[in-house]
């Protein structure tokens, strides 16, 4: 085509001042065969190859050539120059028909192989916390491909295989480097093309605690009681804030008379900094401590513990009391002051004369009355003896002289009762007019001693009520006339059930 094109243009002749007529050509149409000519930078393409012409004279076509970003592709007659990577367009025009024909063209970048890879920094060291960006610069600085794999490892033989490196520190795409906690490791840049590496050495150290402060200031523990210390670390931001507490003997206060309990006896402190105090130390002086993880750090406070003495004791009831045999009754009791240190006493069972009186040697209190630890009487068998004295329960407490006591007597159970009428008889029923009042007694049948007290009731109190004496008579509100049956019962007050009824009988029509 190129042959025929410069054969035409020879042929073609020019006389100045007039020009003849030139001959029709026959030209159709103009194309580039597919959308789009790609070419590598720095190389060229042949154009015929890429340009076809059709027409009868399709060997006389005069094609031209324009780039549409000279930069990218220059045209020196049919032949593209690729001058540098990226895209433009190529316009062919045949001078005859002044048809036209467009086409994309591609440079694509010519591929420079890597021949290195090298890090902005090869070593540092970091503190928890810290960030490090790493750069890597590949070489040539043209390579085609420029991507980088980060990853982070242990030193050699340093770590374990169960380990995680990334504990210690992370990396990102992008070669930024977080710190996490203290450790060494490895930070590798690798390249994608050749695989050339690039490491650094990063060493993290923790951020060290300075100083402990520790609230309060000073601490006073009640007996039983708790206090809570808190330990502020400085800097807000070192890495460990735990700390850990013990309580110790204050050395420059000495331990005054204190014979072989260990602190621990009197003081205990948890790890979250709750302190108790476990006994009373009158003559002791303690410290509370707080050290840092590390153990380079601590701070200490003084503590003191309080003792709130017993000053005395109120048993209920404070009074002579009764239990029935084989029952039991629950002693209560107050210590004054309401916040002593150790509320709790210790039980005995006595009499109210000391033993050896009336002929006594001694006295086993467990054949007539048992306490446990918590004032809980078991009533064996009634306490007779030849004073006629009575038991006595005793609250003692180590702050306190002189022990609480109350009296308490161990009855037997009434066995059993019966109603008897005004002349002293038992009866089952009486006849009763209604008019004036009428005196029921009751006959007890137990063994002494016993709970001679009883109480009477009446079935209908509102027609017939009875007085604690057993002494009937007609209610105010009773119907006129009045003909009916009324049950009357006595009942022992020890508890033990026994009772007695009979029925009341009335005939009443006016007195």
């Amino acid at each position: 085509l190129k042959t025929l094109l410069a054969s035409v243009l020879l042929a073609t002749v020019i006389v100045f001042g007039c020009t003849e007529d030139e001959p029709e050509v026959d030209i159709t149409d103009i194309k580039f065969d597919g959308e789009k000519v790609t070419v590598t930078e720095g190389f060229t393409v042949d154009l015929d190859t890429v340009l076809t012409v059709s027409g009868a004279d399709a060997d006389q076509a005069q094609i031209s050539f324009t780039s549409g970003d000279a930069t990218i592709v220059s045209v020196d007659g049919f032949i593209l120059t690729a001058v540098k990577a990226g895209g433009t367009t190529l316009t062919a025009t045949e001078a005859n028909s002044e048809l036209t024909a467009t086409v994309n063209v591609e440079v694509v970048a010519k591929e420079v192989d890597v021949t290195g890879v090298s890090l902005n920094q090869t070593e540092a060291d970091l503190k928890v916390g810290d960030e490090l960006q790493l750069t890597a610069t590949i070489a040539p600085e043209d390579a085609t491909e420029k991507g980088i794999i980060w990853s982070v490892a242990f030193p050699s033989g340093s770590k374990s295989a169960e380990d995680s490196p990334s504990a210690i520190a992370t990396v990102s795409d992008q070669g930024l480097v977080k710190a996490v906690s203290a450790g060494d490791v490895v930070v590798t840049a690798k390249t994608k093309d050749g695989e050339f590496t690039a490491s650094a050495s990063i060493s993290v150290t923790n951020i060290a605690v300075t100083q402990i402060t520790i609230s309060p200031e000073s601490a006073t523990v009640n007996v039983n009681e708790t206090v809570q210390l808190t330990a502020t670390i400085i800097p807000d931001n070192a890495t460990i804030k735990d700390v850990t507490w013990s309580v110790d003997f204050d050395a420059e206060a000495g331990r005054t008379q204190i014979a072989s309990p260990t602190v621990d006896y009197y003081l205990e402190i948890s790890q979250d900094g709750l302190l108790k105090a476990k006994e009373r130390c009158d003559e002791c002086a303690f410290i509370a401590r707080a050290t840092s993880k590390d153990g380079e750090v601590s701070s200490y406070i003084n503590v003191s513990i309080n003792y709130i003495a017993v000053t005395d004791i109120i048993l209920d009831p404070s009074d002579l009391f009764e239990i029935l045999k084989g029952k039991t009754h629950q002693m209560k009791y107050t210590v004054e002051p309401e916040n002593a240190s150790n509320p709790t006493v210790t039980w005995e069972i006595s009499n109210t004369m000391s033993q050896g009186d009336c002929g006594q040697s001694s006295i086993n209190y467990d054949d007539y009355a048992m306490v446990d630890e918590q004032g809980l009487i078991t009533a064996v068998s009634p306490f007779n003896n030849d004073c006629n004295d009575n038991l006595v329960i005793k609250a003692h407490h180590s702050d306190v002289q002189l022990p609480a006591a109350t009296e308490f007597d161990v009855i037997n159970p009434v066995e059993s009762l019966d109603i008897l009428d005004n002349t002293g008889e038992p009866v089952s029923s009486i006849n009763f007019n209604g008019c004036g009042s009428y005196d029921l007694g009751v006959s007890i049948s137990a063994t002494f001693p016993y709970n001679s007290s009883v109480t009477w009731s009446s079935e209908s109190p509102d027609i017939l009520p009875i007085d604690k004496n057993g002494v009937i008579e007609l209610g105010p509100n009773a119907p006129f006339p009045l003909n009916t049956t009324i049950k009357v019962t006595v009942e022992a007050n020890d508890g033990a059930g026994a009772s007695d009824s009979i029925d009341i009988v009335i005939n009443y029509n006016g007195c």
